[in-house]
């Protein structure tokens, strides 16, 4: 992945596709058993942390092996500010459409 903004805006979509997955959790449900929820949920944590992880430091990482420090820094800085920007257009819309 050579693409900053790809990486942002993949990383913004995965964090979409997440939270839509929990809108369309029943709120009725039958009990779950809590050891398979927390699980469950830790798992989640864990592949996100691992993508996020893929998605914002893998290019940057492997530049910094190849001694491309200048470059490493700025393809980061792209990434993290992309997201950012996806961000806070989420945030705006939010405060204008209501919660």
């Amino acid at each position: 992945m050579k693409n900053p903004y790809v990486n942002a805006l993949m990383a913004f979509g995965y964090v979409l596709v997440v939270a839509s997955f929990f809108q369309f959790i029943p709120k009725e449900s039958e009990p779950v058993v809590p050891a398979l929820a927390a699980a469950t949920m830790l798992s989640l944590l864990v592949f996100s942390v691992a993508l996020m992880g893929f998605l914002f430091f893998y290019t940057p990482a492997k530049m910094l092996v190849e001694k491309q420090y200048n470059a490493a820094g700025v393809f980061f800085i792209k990434t993290a500010a992309t997201f950012a920007v996806c961000f806070l257009i989420l945030l705006a819309v939010l405060f204008t459409f209501g919660f």
